[in-house]
């Protein structure tokens, strides 16, 4: 019997994400299991409530489903209530450094140090992946101690300095002595992770492995883009009218929608944009366009024509209630997840560069896209609310982006191939299945 995490249809969704069985019976494995060691940062097993998050759990799905079995690491603060076959997780406790506000980091955790020499010498592993360069260091330690030889796999969501120094970038009630011993300690272990104790990274677009080989000076070859992806839900018509009329809609009314966890400055930072720079602008030129943001942590706002609704049960009919969709982002890092929940939605979407990184579009066939949050911007907004044709042509192509390039069956297939040829190749020997789709994505 094997099961997977359901995967999320959204970004920032809690009660209906929570994990879930779906088992299917296997009657014979071609392959042996891989047992993985999985490390998360800054979330655990549970529902998700970041982009990061949500990927984290898709690409965990795609691994059981690949009958791997995953031992989890998660600082009890995570704590995940809902059973998952397999999937072992094991907790400690992670202590926050009131000086910078920020966890203590687990190579200094006495904790997360002994957790992780139990793990090993109780299991056999064959891989672990960390999510964050913090904790890599003791994987190590703790292998050449034990005298195992286990690949190890910087996962990162992101360049971790160039994240940090975005986050900082984009404002917010922080301080300052805690920024920038925070810059300094990611740049310092994601140097020693990249360079010298990682066995491969993964990132989430070319342009993370192109920073990250330069920022570092580690070769290509080392670097696998493991891109994040989106799943498709249909919504049934009668929900999308239903949603409309909760607000009052009519037929010839439009929405406008963001999705962002206000807890992200960067999301902070748009959602202000939005209310005090775009909005406006069609207040009084377009008062039938509504501008509708969910996310967790969005505090309840109903303003001229800005409604700020906080956490939503089904993200998924509020993408299908919308006409188009905004990412006016003016700093980040990554790859945006709520655009390829937008695009897999069929949603016409209006984003800046940095809203786009990671994802390959065409602008003005599969998103308009423009250089910063301005009037291109709006014109933007404007050009689609004001064209049915370009909305629809605009949404169906990049749906079928979404469809063809960035499906989670697709995206798993190479991140376990990749898995399994390092396992091969570091650790004891796991024979590589063709269908792990060796080829450059």
């Amino acid at each position: 019997m094997k099961s997977s995490i359901r995967r999320c249809s959204g970004e920032l969704q809690r009660d209906e994400w929570t994990t879930k069985l779906e088992p299917r019976l296997v009657i014979l494995s071609r392959v042996p299991i891989m047992n993985i060691l999985s490390i998360p940062y800054a979330h655990g097993v549970g529902g998700p409530q970041t982009g990061g998050h949500y990927r984290y759990l898709s690409l965990l799905s795609e691994l059981i489903k690949a009958d791997n079995q995953l031992y989890v690491i998660e600082a009890s603060s995570f704590r995940t209530e809902t059973h998952v076959q397999n999937v072992e997780i094991f907790r400690f406790n992670e202590p926050i450094l009131p000086l910078v506000k920020t966890a203590l980091p687990r190579d200094t955790n006495p904790e997360f140090v002994m957790l992780m020499a139990r793990i090993l010498r109780e299991h056999r592993i064959d891989l672990i992946e960390s999510v964050h360069p913090s904790g890599i260091a003791i994987a190590r330690i703790a292998q050449a101690l034990l005298r195992r030889k286990i690949p190890v796999v910087y996962a990162t969501n992101d360049v971790g300095v160039e994240f940090v120094s975005e986050l900082v970038a984009s404002g917010g009630e922080r301080s300052k002595v805690g920024d920038s011993l925070r810059l300094s300690y990611t740049f310092l272990v994601e140097w020693l992770a990249c360079r010298f104790l990682a066995s491969h990274v993964t990132v989430v677009s070319e342009e993370d492995r192109t920073e990250m080989s330069r920022r570092y000076g580690i070769n290509p070859d080392k670097i696998t883009v493991i891109p994040s992806g989106c799943t498709d839900e249909q919504v049934p018509n009668t929900a999308k009218l239903d949603l409309r009329r909760a607000y009052g809609l009519g037929d010839d009314d439009r929405i406008v929608f963001f999705l962002g966890s206000y807890h992200h400055q960067p999301n902070a930072e748009a959602i202000r944009c939005i209310i005090n720079e775009i909005s406006p602008f069609f207040e009084n030129r377009h008062p039938r366009v509504l501008f509708i943001v969910a996310g967790t942590g969005v505090p309840l706002l109903v303003e001229r024509n800005v409604r700020c609704v906080g956490f939503v049960p089904r993200l998924q009919d509020y993408l299908a209630m919308a006409d188009v969709a905004i990412a006016p982002l003016k700093h980040g890092a990554g790859t945006k997840i709520k655009i390829l929940q937008y695009m897999s939605a069929g949603l016409p979407v209006v984003t800046t560069r940095k809203g786009i990184r990671g994802i390959h579009v065409q602008d003005g066939i599969e998103a308009i896209v423009t250089e910063n949050v301005g009037r291109d911007f709006i014109d933007g907004i404007n050009f689609l609310l004001q064209n049915e044709s370009a909305r629809v042509a605009v949404g169906k192509n990049s749906k079928s982006l979404a469809e063809r390039d960035y499906g989670w069956d697709k995206i798993g297939r190479r991140l376990n191939g990749l898995y399994r040829q390092l396992a091969q190749s570091e650790s004891r020997q796991i024979p590589f299945d063709s269908a792990g789709e060796q080829s450059h994505y």
